[in-house]
């Protein structure tokens, strides 16, 4: 019986994995923008969530979306989200 070679199949989801975490590099592009703000962020897959913040926190976030995603692209290149979403 022939063994596959485990580590050649896995190799395959490297490119799935984020290498780095994004939300310490996100939360500095967002402080850019907003000075004085410290929101928890965490970057899964696409998408940024943005918690901790005030609800006009949120509302400055919201209006400078578009400006912040795009620096974010800039920065981080192919693994920059491409949505915002906010949670309590």
């Amino acid at each position: 019986m022939a063994f596959i070679r485990v580590e050649n199949y896995l190799r395959k989801f490297l490119s799935i994995i984020p290498s780095q975490d994004l939300g310490a590099k996100a939360l500095a592009q967002i402080q850019k923008k907003i000075p004085n703000i410290k929101p928890k962020i965490k970057v899964r897959g696409r998408v940024m969530y943005i918690s901790g913040l005030l609800p006009a926190a949120k509302n400055e976030i919201f209006l400078r979306k578009k400006e912040i995603l795009d620096d974010l692209q800039n920065t981080l290149g192919e693994k920059a989200p491409l949505e915002i979403n906010f949670q309590k």
